[in-house]
């Protein structure tokens, strides 16, 4: 009994794995292909984080030789990284809105 139960188990993790393997290889690709296609990427600097109720960033980036400044809401480990020195943030966003 023992020794089925451990098969039944071993076969039921590889196929997880298999499924895994599976998904990331179809619909991963495709999605992570339509983030890109769709979405420009860009390094922002960080130029001034508010904290209270909410937490709030104020952020820089150049694209497109021009300059584009934005305050956005911010998750806690944004403000953790801001405080420990670390001013690089990723911003993505649409390339309609380019």
């Amino acid at each position: 009994m023992d020794n089925s139960f451990n098969k039944v188990g071993l076969w039921v993790f590889i196929g997880l794995i298999a499924l895994f393997f599976t998904y990331d290889v179809t619909i991963g690709k495709w999605y992570r292909k339509k983030i890109i296609a769709d979405h420009v990427v860009v390094c922002g600097k960080i130029i001034q984080m508010q904290s209270g109720k909410s937490i709030n960033v104020n952020y820089e980036f150049y694209y497109n030789s021009k300059r584009y400044e934005y305050t956005k809401g911010s998750p806690k480990n944004t403000y953790l990284n801001y405080k420990n020195g670390k001013l690089s943030i990723l911003i993505a966003f649409p390339k309609k809105q380019s």
